[in-house]
């Protein structure tokens, strides 16, 4: 979290009640040392997304070792789940954040549209 947390902290806040926000919010300053406010610096994201970026080459090393959009190849596994779940919340807290990964290598973005029916909201 320490890594991407200048691209999403800030947002995160926002989907919170307020009740819960009035806990987050000093909560993660003090454990972070430093105001939320000032992780939403443009600089700050970008540095947090070059400082991710072996990671995900990592992961998309796992993901391309079959032909098929899945780590399994044409089979969904829960590691396809995992990996999805936190594309998915990335995004909603920071938008764009699936291009970012697609940047880093097309197999996150073949992921990502393999399970675009299971994002869907029904609510």
């Amino acid at each position: 979290m320490r890594i991407i947390g200048p691209a999403i902290l800030p947002s995160v806040a926002s989907f919170l009640t307020p009740s819960t926000r009035d806990y987050f919010i000093p909560t993660r300053e003090a454990a972070f040392g430093i105001k939320l406010s000032d992780y939403e610096h443009p600089a700050a994201k970008e540095r947090a997304w070059k400082e991710v970026e072996p990671l995900l080459l990592e992961l998309a090393a796992v993901l391309n070792k079959t032909e098929g959009p899945f780590v399994m190849g044409e089979e969904v596994s829960y590691a396809d789940i995992v990996l999805v779940s936190m594309m998915v919340f990335l995004e909603r807290c920071c938008a764009g954040s699936v291009r970012r990964f697609e940047d880093v290598d097309e197999g996150f973005g073949r992921l990502w549209r393999a399970c675009e029916g299971w994002m869907e909201r029904d609510d």
